[in-house]
């Protein structure tokens, strides 16, 4: 009894590394799929909004060709927002949008305006908008402060302004990339393997 215990803890140990996947960051799939769920809790209203917004992103029409022929109009919206939120994904390889800040664009320093949010005009990819670096410290080394703006601060911009009332030149304008933005920092972890 004692071997047979011994030899299944030896095969479960020596089997374990195989089948633990390393920590990736979501890929679209993941992105679409808690995008889903998250539809699911909105209510009519705010799904008409978001509509909305997502119809203003300019790939719209482009996505809009990759739903299937005859797509429901309730199905359609449903797909085209969990899409949307894997917009910021998506500019990551458009040639059209530069990459913004140090490190490669994941840190806001050196980037010409970090907390800009003025619409698909800006060519900017903001990447640091994407995730959350948290330093830390196992020796009680002082740390540097974590940089703005990051996913959580952008939430809270995006939020404040999807639910402003406010408007400009007598009209309310509300950038829908704030929606896609928030949409997919919003239904998933913002924190970053570093």
């Amino acid at each position: 009894m004692t071997r047979r215990l011994i030899a299944f803890v030896l095969v479960t140990l020596l089997m374990l590394p195989s089948t633990i996947a390393p920590a990736f960051a979501w890929d679209s799939f993941g992105h679409m799929m808690v995008a889903y769920l998250a539809y699911q809790q909105l209510t009519p209203q705010v799904k008409a909004r978001a509509t909305t917004l997502v119809k203003k992103n300019p790939k719209y029409q482009t996505w809009l060709t990759w739903l299937p022929a005859h797509t429901s109009p309730a199905d359609r919206d449903l797909m085209t927002f969990m899409i949307a939120a894997t917009w910021p994904d998506q500019i990551k390889d458009d040639p059209s949008y530069t990459s913004d800040g140090s490190d490669n664009g994941n840190n806001p320093v050196g980037s010409p305006n970090p907390a800009a949010n003025v619409g698909y005009q800006d060519k900017l990819r903001h990447k640091y908008w994407h995730f959350v670096d948290t330093p830390f410290s196992r020796d009680g080394t002082p740390l540097s402060p974590i940089p703005t703006p990051n996913a959580q601060d952008r939430i809270a911009v995006f939020r404040s302004v999807l639910s402003s009332t406010a408007t400009r030149g007598g009209s309310r304008t509300i950038w829908s990339g704030c929606s896609t933005w928030w949409a997919t920092c919003t239904s998933r972890s913002t924190a970053r393997p570093v």
